[in-house]
């Protein structure tokens, strides 16, 4: 079902659209201190016990701090709130289902928040830090026998997903308690749909029942961009440089139910919602 709730205050965060794409930025740091006392809390560590956090790793989009305790190290993920709740709350759920569900190794969430309001000040998760290395490191020194058995693999984890696909588009959520026992399609937490004023935009964010539904709003987007873009021209080669990009939106607008139908059987249009973030 199609949906637009009102979007929510997406303090701390800031937009730069100085360069080719726009960029996220942090308006201020999440506090590291805030950030070992959440850490304590939830792993329910008494206070002779040791907790040591250091700043681990960035993304576009969050924050990885590296805790370690006597036992067990463990990461906390500090979100920008580029979409307030829904990304924090699908990360979780699709984690939580693929532990469940499939063979795919991922960390189990300790703990998380999927709101602001807290003594960090961001959205954050508490997980296991898994053991292991990025593929980048270690792709040119493995023999081609290894790499068909790394693609074969890939390949059987994209099935295990593919069979257990929800009807609808969207991130993962769950109505039914933090577990995510009964996970389903949600809002699309998608970058064309949250960056800069695409979040406040009045469309729908999802689910989509089908891949029609989905490429409408998207087209709507593209749509406003570039007519903003044409009203905004500096010179006559922006203007036609807008301009040709709304004749071939338009084009593709006109064309859309004739490759996607509006209505579709949703035997043959189960579409999963595990979304990747950058």
């Amino acid at each position: 079902m199609n949906s637009r709730v009102p979007p929510l205050p997406r303090d701390g965060l800031a937009w730069d659209d100085s360069r080719l794409d726009i960029v996220p930025k942090w308006t201020r740091q999440p506090n590291l201190e805030a950030i070992k006392n959440v850490c304590r809390e939830k792993l329910h560590l008494s206070d002779p016990e040791p907790c040591d956090v250091t700043f681990f790793a960035q993304g576009a989009l969050n924050k990885l701090y590296l805790a370690r305790t006597h036992t067990r190290d463990y990461l906390m993920r500090v979100s920008l709130p580029v979409h307030p709740h829904s990304k924090t709350l699908g990360e979780v759920t699709t984690l939580r289902y693929l532990r469940r569900e499939t063979s795919i190794s991922v960390p189990e969430v300790i703990a998380f928040d999927a709101s602001a309001d807290n003594e960090i000040g961001f959205e954050w998760i508490l997980m296991e830090r898994m053991p292991g290395v990025s593929l980048y490191q270690k792709w040119r020194t493995m023999t081609a026998f290894q790499k068909a058995a790394l693609v074969h693999r890939v390949a059987e984890y994209q099935a295990q997903i593919l069979c257990r696909s929800l009807s609808g588009l969207g991130t993962l959520t769950s109505n039914d308690g933090e577990d995510g026992s009964r996970p389903q399609p949600g809002l699309l937490v998608s970058g064309m749909f949250f960056e800069g004023d695409h979040y406040d935009l009045d469309i729908p964010h999802g689910s989509f029942r089908s891949t029609h539904d989905w490429l409408s709003s998207y087209f709507q987007i593209v749509v406003k961009d570039h007519t903003a873009a044409k009203d905004e021209a500096e010179d006559s080669e922006d203007e036609e440089d807008a301009e040709f990009a709304l004749t071939v939106t338009g084009r593709l607008i006109f064309l859309l139910p004739k490759v996607f139908p509006a209505i579709q059987n949703p035997r043959n249009d189960r579409l999963y919602g595990i979304m990747t973030y950058r």
